[in-house]
């Protein structure tokens, strides 16, 4: 079993928003300590300025975790660790943002804000943080698969990639712990009513735990159906949605 086994590569070759244009970002690396990632959209800021980030909104589709707004993004408070350590920035309108890293590990960033549903994620070596608004988490995804949320548990979001970065179609996957719906995957038909069932992951990758009991759980993402399956191991907070990559041999 491996903890958080992922490394923060390649999500996408780059962050298309909801135009279906392309943000100028990079391939990274570093991360999870695995293989596979989000997209690269950090670059170095000056040594007193910290380095700069970005929070991906996504306001109309969840299913590839890349449908970046270019604006309405801005507001929203990330934090990056704990405590009196933690350190804390605003983002601009276009999702960006400027902080400084902390020491330590096991650092994760928690982006919240009036609008969006409470995200987290394990820091990586240069990363972009996909966070959903309340009404596509709420009232689209939610809804339209008859999901009824439930404040006391979290929710999963785990992108299956194989290690190319490229998103992995037909990859399934079970939790250690019970919860009432199962597996949702991405629906290439439709950006809201997501599949279910041991057909899997669509085009996009995606595969979504809603209603999942907080604490920590152990999450088997198998590629295919005569493939051998991987585990990893996520923290799940209250009203907060978990991202996470999954990199797979296929």
């Amino acid at each position: 079993m491996r903890l958080l086994a992922v490394v923060l590569a390649v999500f996408a070759v780059a962050c298309q928003n909801n135009n279906g244009s392309n943000l100028p970002v990079n391939v990274g690396g570093g991360g999870f300590g695995g293989g596979g990632g989000f997209i690269d959209a950090s670059v170095t800021g000056d040594s007193d300025a910290g380095a700069q980030y970005r929070v991906c909104l996504l306001t109309t589709d969840a299913r590839g975790l890349n449908a970046c707004a270019l604006d309405s993004a801005g507001g929203l408070m990330v934090t990056l660790g704990s405590g009196s350590d933690a350190e804390t920035a605003t983002t601009m309108d276009d999702g960006s943002f400027v902080i400084d890293i902390p020491s330590g590990t096991g650092l994760y960033w928690t982006v919240t804000g009036s609008l969006v549903y409470p995200s987290t994620m394990l820091l990586g070596g240069t990363t972009i943080i996909p966070v959903l608004t309340q009404d596509l988490y709420l009232d689209r995804l939610e809804a339209s698969n008859g999901v009824m949320d439930i404040s006391a548990d979290g929710g999963v979001f785990i992108k299956v990639v194989d290690s190319t970065g490229s998103p992995v179609a037909g990859a399934t996957a079970q939790l250690s712990t019970d919860n009432t719906y199962g597996a949702f995957y991405d629906n290439a038909s439709s950006a809201n009513d997501w599949n279910t069932g041991s057909m899997g992951t669509g085009t996009d990758g995606t595969i979504w735990f809603p209603t999942v009991l907080t604490d920590s759980v152990t999450v088997q993402v198998t590629p295919a159906a005569d493939s051998s399956p991987s585990m990893y191991t996520l923290p799940i907070e209250a009203q907060t949605l978990t991202m996470f990559i999954a990199v797979v041999s296929t």
